[in-house]
């Protein structure tokens, strides 16, 4: 501890902890500040939320997103993701949406999901009131 003293009182004239400790505290509160408002809540929750219509759809489609990338074993194509497209009837009118599924363990059991029930009239749709078209799709079964 002595030589790491000497070398703060060295490269940076004398230590005090009187002088350091404001600036760790509002170091701590800016980042904390900072964390909370740039890092996004869960869009999806928030759309599910705000999106107070509600009414059935079909999944028409889900299409596997490949990309090529680099392994192991050598280049191979890997899924990245999941398109899934619905429609749905708000006021005998007809709208369609996609939403896309990033590919990753916690979301093996809601594409196994969509597979199963694709083109049965049975996902819960949320839509804006005032623009159906604006919607999301909440990927469990009403």
């Amino acid at each position: 501890m002595g030589k790491l003293k000497e070398w703060i009182e060295w490269n940076f004239g004398t230590f005090s902890i009187k002088k350091t400790l404001p600036g760790v505290i509002f170091l701590v509160i800016i980042s904390s500040v900072l964390i909370i408002l740039l890092v996004p809540d869960n869009s999806k929750n928030k759309k599910a939320k705000r999106y107070s219509g509600e009414t059935t759809g079909i999944v028409y489609e889900i299409t596997p997103k490949k990309i090529m990338a680099q392994t192991t074993t050598g280049t191979e194509q890997t899924t990245t993701g999941y398109v899934v497209k619905f429609r749905y009837t708000v006021n005998s009118k007809e709208y369609e949406q996609q939403e896309y599924i990033l590919n990753k363990n916690s979301n093996y059991n809601l594409i196994k999901l969509i597979y199963n029930n694709l083109g049965k009239d049975n996902f819960t749709i949320r839509y804006l009131p005032s623009d159906p078209k604006k919607s999301t799709i909440l990927f469990k079964i009403p």
